[in-house]
């Protein structure tokens, strides 16, 4: 009986690994391609559109998801996004006063949802890391600042025997203000 219950088991083990394991391999996400199509009087004119509305069309996918941080320039689209160069479309006169215009289409893939999310906390770790050297930075500037000015008041005083420490110590608290204004100011 015991071998017969273990059979069981093992059998609906089995059973369960392949079963799951098939759900597993279901591959990864496909971008999404769309043929976005620009306008214009000669063919490199309506290429710039083709590109400056692709990029405007990836911009809108990344607020519908709500990623706020990567904004996709056209340099991007072009390097990245774009499979293959494009193709010359059909001249169509949208308006009689502007006569026929050149079209261009150019293939653009949309990444996966999660190719999207990767790339917005790239952005955002990026923007993390320059405000926090900025703030370093002057942080740094400002500190040098300080002790330069203590230094030169020292310094002075040495030079003039202690006769104007008094004044030294107004003009050094003076011109410490005045870095912490400049760094209020430059924030």
């Amino acid at each position: 009986m015991m071998r017969l219950t273990m059979a069981v088991w093992w059998s609906l083990a089995l059973v369960w690994l392949l079963t799951s394991h098939a759900d597993a391999e279901s591959g990864l996400a496909q971008p999404a391609r769309q043929e976005i199509k620009g306008i214009g009087r000669t063919l490199e004119v309506a290429k710039q559109d083709a590109l400056r509305e692709a990029a405007a069309k990836m911009q809108a996918e990344l607020l519908r998801q709500q990623l706020e941080h990567w904004r996709p320039t056209e340099r991007d689209v072009q390097e990245y996004l774009l499979e293959g160069p494009g193709r010359e479309g059909p001249v169509e006169t949208i308006n009689k006063e502007l006569g026929p215009l050149k079209t261009w289409f150019i293939p653009l893939k949309i990444p996966p949802e999660d190719a999207l999310r990767n790339m917005d906390r790239q952005a955002e770790r990026r923007e993390v890391s320059e405000a926090r050297m900025s703030l370093t930075l002057r942080a740094a500037a400002a500190l040098a600042a300080v002790l330069t000015i203590i230094i030169g008041c020292v310094q002075i005083d040495e030079w003039t025997r202690s006769r104007y420490t008094g004044w030294l110590r107004a003009a050094g608290a003076a011109l410490i203000a005045g870095v912490a204004a400049g760094w209020w100011w430059v924030r």
